[in-house]
């Protein structure tokens, strides 16, 4: 359905049947509301379902089921420089598992900045932050997407491997 969905929103003349899919609880009220709504023009009907098939197609040949999850068979097929593209192909050597939690609370703090105060950033980027300042951080204002990449950054640091993206490896060192 999100599929669907995602064909019907990226071309306006579909935008009613696209509400239409939204317009109830049940999948049957819906797809009934959907098949109404592209009908309800019988000139263009079969020119609607047409232009719906042609950008279900295009959306289709760049979604997986998988995207967006965290099923390990997901292929890495975002930006290069993201952790969902090429640099996320990097697998995680020469490193503990107590390093990978603290390379977690380095990441949940640095989600934070706009919280942190200067001394706590320096305790960060000495590794002297403790576990426990977490409890002093609302962590329900994170942006929790910024954290996984924060992780990711300082795993990298942490690997010796930082930024991992061909081109800006000489800019950083």
């Amino acid at each position: 359905m999100f599929e669907i969905k995602l064909a019907l929103s990226s071309v306006p003349s579909l935008m009613p049947a696209y509400s239409a899919l939204s317009s109830s609880d049940s999948a049957e009220d819906s797809i009934s509301n959907f098949l109404a709504c592209l009908c309800a023009d019988k000139e263009n009907a079969v020119y609607k379902i047409v232009e719906m098939a042609v950008s279900l197609e295009k959306n289709l040949e760049t979604a997986m089921p998988t995207e967006g999850t965290t099923a390990p068979e997901r292929p890495h097929s975002g930006q290069t420089h993201t952790f969902t593209g090429d640099r996320g192909r990097q697998e995680i050597n020469g490193i503990s598992v107590r390093d990978v939690a603290d390379c977690m609370v380095k990441g949940l703090a640095w989600s934070a900045n706009d919280q942190l105060t200067d001394e706590a950033r320096a305790r960060i980027d000495a590794d002297q932050f403790t576990y426990e300042e977490l409890y002093d951080l609302n962590l329900s204002l994170i942006d929790p997407i910024a954290a996984v990449q924060n992780l990711i950054v300082e795993i990298e640091k942490r690997m010796n491997i930082f930024p991992n993206v061909p081109g800006l490896i000489a800019e950083y060192k």
